[in-house]
């Protein structure tokens, strides 16, 4: 069974106001690299649009917004699809839809003001560097949560053997001889495809306008757990920046799951049978409010003694049957209160290093390391609202 989280309780909210006290109202930008992009968007027929770029993260609206209102609308020959790419580099790249449009974007840094889309290249981010993919490794391995550490490698595996692959081709392209592309170029490049990328029909594309609902090229992260996202409906209301996001307030158990899970994989026939019966998916999540249905599940059958507790367990699953049985309530409790603990050691530990380590202001980015901070402040957080819970509930019983 895979451990990774699926983000099924995951939910929406506006980012808490105290966070945004600086910004709550957007101002539009109107730096010369804008004024310059404004033109260029122009001169290829970009429609006039009732939202803009604003000066913190993100677009704002400039009149209110009804229902239906179309936000941005990016004509056809401002756009650079995957299939643009390959057809201009003909057959044999072998490159898949990611890796052209990364290898796109690196050509148009490289080309420079010689590009005629140097004023869209201009407003890309400048860096990553709050991006959890490029901190330092003794970081990763210190500060960062455990079950986010495994996606990251991914991450990181992932960047590096599209760029292995992307330069493998550009040895064989006579149209690349002599053109170096170092593998933090292309990080870079790749970064910036993730968060441009638009899907088209059943391609990916790079759209200017309909990418910067994301970001703006120098927008430092607001101070809070929320990654940017967009959702249908999105109110804006004039000259108010409104950030939908989706929140990780929830501390994710994969890591110690896995240790249980990983004993009962050695346990024999029950064993085995309790591995079968948990071919799910969902994530492993406490909440300061919930527990999640997966986490709860999991552990009354990692906890059944025999064969017809693990039948008595299909059936509450099913909802025909309240509980496996009271004893077997009692120890789930203990269990989910020794997670909190070890949790809120884990939050200690990661907390203190971020704190003692002197180094890190050198190495890490300051936007970066408050949002570690905080998370590992909210993981302590909840741990502790989730313990009390816990240990009130068995007292009351």
């Amino acid at each position: 069974m895979s451990s990774r989280r699926h983000g099924r309780t995951a939910r929406l909210r506006v980012i808490n106001r105290s966070h945004l006290d600086d910004i709550d109202h957007g101002k539009v930008i109107h730096d010369e690299d804008f004024e310059r992009f404004r033109i260029w968007l122009r001169e290829r027929g970009y429609p006039k649009s009732k939202i803009t770029l604003a000066e913190f993260k993100g677009m704002m609206a400039t009149v209110d917004l009804k229902p239906g209102d179309t936000l941005v609308s990016v004509p056809r020959n401002i756009m650079i699809t995957a299939s643009d790419v390959a057809k201009r580099l003909g057959a044999g790249h072998q490159l898949d839809a990611n890796q052209l449009l990364v290898l796109e974007i690196c050509d148009l840094k490289r080309q420079g003001t010689k590009s005629s889309w140097w004023p869209y290249v201009k407003l890309l981010p400048r860096d990553f560097d709050t991006m959890p993919v490029t901190y330092p490794s003794d970081v990763l391995d210190s500060a960062v949560p455990h079950h986010m550490q495994g996606e990251i490698r991914e991450q990181r595996a992932k960047i590096d053997a599209d760029y292995q692959r992307t330069i493998s081709y550009m040895k064989r392209a006579k149209t690349y001889a002599g053109v170096d592309l170092t593998n933090q170029e292309y990080q870079w490049a790749w970064l910036c495809g993730s968060e441009e990328k638009s899907i088209t029909g059943s391609n990916i594309a790079l759209a200017p306008m309909l990418d910067f609902l994301n970001h703006k090229c120098d927008a430092k992260p607001p101070l809070s757990l929320n990654v940017v996202t967009i959702t249908k409906p999105i109110l804006l209301i004039s000259g108010l920046l409104c950030h939908i996001a989706a929140v990780n307030s929830a501390i994710a158990l994969d890591d110690q799951m896995e240790k249980l899970l990983s004993r009962l994989r050695a346990s024999g026939t029950l064993g085995a049978l309790k591995i079968k019966l948990l071919q799910d998916t969902g994530d492993y999540t406490i909440r300061k409010d919930e527990i999640s249905f997966r986490t709860l599940s999991a552990l009354r059958l990692i906890l059944a003694a025999n064969s017809a507790q693990c039948t008595a367990w299909e059936r509450v699953v099913m909802g025909s049957q309240d509980i496996i049985s009271s004893d077997i309530e009692k120890q789930v409790g203990q269990l989910l209160t020794d997670m909190c603990r070890n949790t809120s050691k884990q939050s200690e530990r990661a907390l203190t290093y971020l704190e003692v380590d002197s180094d890190l202001k050198n190495s890490l980015n300051r936007y970066a390391l408050l949002f570690l901070k905080i998370l590992w402040k909210e993981y302590q957080d909840i741990a502790y609202t989730a313990q009390n819970e816990l240990i009130h509930n068995s007292l009351s019983h």
